[in-house]
């Protein structure tokens, strides 16, 4: 005997959707420390000498300056795919998190990539 199984999608529950915006506001937090740690160090030293500095604060493991680019934009992706996912909520204050959250996901992942360049 063959037995079919049918994949239906299952609609994501809201409560489903209220971790997923909840994920998505709290993956949000380190790129926002690291860029605040960025604007933090001096216009006026060389590029160089901005890198150093804003790596000065990091364990020697973490010490490269590429890896937490790229870690902040990974974050910054997932975050925005969890909080898409979870914007048709009913409670105004979590879409209200979710929008300000999509922004500065936004605007983080697109300083990183000026930054990776």
């Amino acid at each position: 005997m063959t037995t079919t199984h049918s994949h239906k999608k299952h609609p994501v529950n809201r409560q489903s959707k209220k971790q997923l915006g909840i994920i998505g506001n709290i993956l949000i937090v380190p790129p926002l420390l690291l860029a605040i740690k960025w604007l933090g160090t001096s216009d006026t030293l060389s590029p160089e000498g901005r890198v150093n500095t804003f790596l000065h604060g990091f364990p020697e493991s973490l010490q490269h300056f590429q890896l937490i680019i790229v870690f902040s934009l990974v974050c910054c992706i997932v975050s925005l795919v969890l909080v898409f996912k979870s914007f048709n909520q009913p409670a105004i204050s979590f879409r209200v998190y979710d929008i300000i959250a999509a922004m500065l996901a936004s605007i983080i992942a697109l300083l990183n990539v000026f930054q990776l360049l």
